[in-house]
């Protein structure tokens, strides 16, 4: 096996960069500030939440944060190679296909590994509450790591399939959607209505799905006797890393073949040439959209030159629809349409959010890491024209899938107002949280667009840009509720009111003060490093560490 020199090289390299350590510190003291707050804001209040199901929620938490991370670190693996055209350079040594697969899938998940074991031990602190053992922290564990193996070849399966990142995520996004909410609707959908049949599936079967091993788990622990749930739970584990190692495989194949030169005096145009020359348009098409386009904004123009840039997005969006939709049409006596309304707008809510996210630094990225930014500084655009152009780039790129969320946001809140018509208590939240989320999107959206941009004048990878601008607007917010809910659940505590039950609408207000305050702050912040030093954070050098 000739791919660990890949992987010593890969170590070899990160061992130098100081955020490695760094990010295993905050990952840990990140699980610290969940446990903690699992453990103790339920006493405040007269509770008590159980030590294994405080251990099971905090797993579960770090579980969908490896689900996704994994494929967001491979998914422009094989990507990089294809624009850079290196990937036969590396075919010219004594590497084989899947030799370069396994050492990519290794090397870029290595960093998450090292943050999850280091944030391991912190979730585990329920453990020393009693109530759990050590095997359920095992079977967590690992569960949690088969989650990230699992992602993490998702992502370089796609990534070999395209030169495109985004392109690669996006779809590795829907699938790993698909199986976080698509299999276990199916399978809690379709279970009932086989056994009224008299068909039975095996426990395994069900297991198959990622997502229900940790829940498993639980199950495990609590069931006397569930001999057959920990059968089931190593099976439906070992099927899935041998459909994760087997798409590893695949990729290696795919990226071989696609690196092969076409024989000479081929006229024929592929399938990419053709999709690429349609994305252009003909000649006289793209003649027209570029007059309109200069004339409007000429950066505008340099992020929309390509046709259809809102295809990705009304996917990301019509894919849920489609999927409940789906569901409902098989099943209508089993489910129930408004419930899995509610469920396909969050999920809509929640991936428009992260992808734009990845899209809101790329208009600026591009040039930086194609070395043209400065003939877009020899330009005479000024700051405040190039903000325009991004601001019209994610407009004419997000408009449409924004327009559809928020019709269906809408329509779920029509359809809670009129299911609660007869409970007047609960009316109020039916308008409050639909009004919110639909807020909430705007406001993220517009918020990231400057995000975006500033986090892609200082980050050369477009991994580390779109992180940084999650992080800042999506994830920054719910750790300071966090911390913010523990500090009102303390005062509340100690005046006394012990055992009384908290004001929702309380915890709403906390949540609106925390989202839109932090909203604002970046807002204003990063309007106003862009409007005065834009063009001066372009021509600076890019960092040999953000390459």
């Amino acid at each position: 096996m000739n791919f660990a020199p890949i992987i010593v090289r890969e170590l070899r390299v990160r061992a130098r960069q100081v955020r490695l350590r760094w990010g295993r510190v905050i990952l840990a003291a990140l699980a610290l500030l969940i446990v903690t707050w699992l453990l103790l804001l339920p006493q405040w209040f007269g509770a008590r939440m159980p030590a294994s199901l405080a251990l099971v929620t905090s797993f579960q938490l770090a579980f969908v944060v490896a689900f996704f991370m994994g494929a967001r670190l491979t998914a422009d693996a094989f990507s990089q190679e294809y624009r850079d055209n290196t990937l036969g350079l590396l075919l010219l040594s004594h590497l084989r296909g899947w030799e370069i697969a396994v050492g990519k899938l290794t090397s870029n998940t290595l960093t998450a590994l090292y943050s999850l074991l280091a944030a391991v031990p912190m979730l585990s602190i329920p453990l020393l509450a009693g109530g759990a053992t050590g095997m359920l922290v095992l079977r967590l564990a690992l569960a949690t790591l088969n989650g990230l193996i699992f992602s993490a070849a998702v992502g370089l399966f796609f990534s070999s399939l395209t030169p495109s990142g985004r392109k690669a995520w996006s779809l590795s996004l829907l699938t790993l959607l698909a199986l976080l909410f698509g299999w276990r609707a199916l399978s809690a959908i379709a279970v009932p209505v086989l056994l009224a049949r008299g068909i039975s599936l095996p426990e395994w079967v069900l297991l198959l799905s990622p997502t229900a091993l940790t829940s498993t788990a639980m199950q495990i622990a609590t069931t006397p006797g569930g001999g057959r749930l920990r059968t089931a739970f190593w099976t439906a584990m070992g099927i899935q890393q041998v459909v994760a190692w087997g798409l590893v495989l695949m990729a290696g194949f795919i990226a071989t073949r696609r690196s092969v030169e076409r024989p000479a005096g081929r006229v024929r145009w592929s399938l990419r040439e053709r999709w690429q020359h349609w994305r252009l348009g003909s000649t006289a098409k793209r003649r027209e959209r570029r007059q309109q386009e200069l004339d409007v904004n000429p950066f505008a123009w340099l992020v929309n030159r390509y046709r259809f840039r809102s295809f990705w997005p009304l996917v990301l969006v019509l894919a849920p629809m489609a999927g409940g939709t789906a569901l409902w049409i098989a099943f209508p006596s089993v489910v129930e349409p408004l419930p899995t309304a509610v469920g396909v707008v969050l999920v809509i809510h929640l991936v428009l959010k992260f992808h734009f996210a990845a899209e809101a630094v790329m208009p600026v990225l591009a040039e930086r890491r194609a070395g043209t930014v400065e003939l877009l500084l020899s330009t005479p655009l000024n700051n405040r024209q190039l903000m325009r152009g991004q601001l019209r780039a994610m407009t004419l790129q997000f408009g449409p899938a924004l327009s559809l969320a928020l019709l269906a946001t809408l329509g779920v809140l029509g359809g809670l107002v009129r299911a609660l018509s007869d409970e007047p208590e609960l009316v109020s939240w039916s308008l409050a949280l639909p009004l919110a989320a639909a807020v909430a999107l705007l406001a993220d959206c517009w918020t990231m667009t400057w995000v975006g941009m500033w986090c892609a004048t200082w980050k050369n990878v477009p991994r580390k840009a779109a992180g940084n601008t999650t992080g800042f607007v999506l994830l920054l917010p719910w750790l300071l509720l966090i911390v913010a809910s523990m500090g009102f659940g303390f005062l509340i505590a100690t005046r006394g009111a012990t055992g009384s039950p908290p004001n929702l609408w309380v915890w709403f207000g906390l949540w609106a003060l925390v989202g839109f305050g932090n909203n604002l702050f970046w807002l204003v912040l990063t309007r106003r490093i862009l409007t005065h030093r834009l063009r001066a954070l372009l021509g600076r050098p890019v960092a040999p560490s953000d390459l």
